[in-house]
């Protein structure tokens, strides 16, 4: 998995198992999640149908359209979700305090950014 900054689309490999580290790390230091959000035009992106038929273009939209809508905020599992800003710097200080590596916290303090499979 990797996580993509949304301003500056820079890239952080990670593995799920540390993604899950730094999620508990950043809890247990003092973070509040705000929760994630999707973005219904990334998901179209991401999810392309392949039938160029209307009413299978049309299904597709309005089934990832609900399921934007219905997200329910979470973190953990990589779905292109989006951990925006205020989120993001809360994060950032929580893993600061926590002493987490350089690396991810200088990708982090960016700002907003997805949470990406690969």
């Amino acid at each position: 998995m990797f996580l993509l900054n949304i301003s500056d689309g820079s890239r952080y490999d990670c593995t799920e198992e540390w993604w899950h580290t730094l999620l508990e790390m950043a809890r247990e230091a003092g973070w509040q999640p705000m929760g994630s959000v999707l973005d219904l035009a990334f998901q179209l992106f991401v999810h392309p149908e392949p039938n160029y038929l209307f009413e299978s273009q049309l299904f597709v939209t309005l089934y990832l359209h609900h399921y934007c809508l219905n997200w329910n905020g979470e973190y953990a599992n990589p779905e292109y979700q989006i951990v925006r800003d205020e989120d993001a710097q809360n994060m950032h200080q929580a893993l600061e305090y926590a002493q987490a590596e350089g690396r991810i916290l200088a990708f982090i303090g960016k700002g907003s950014f997805r949470v990406c499979p690969e």
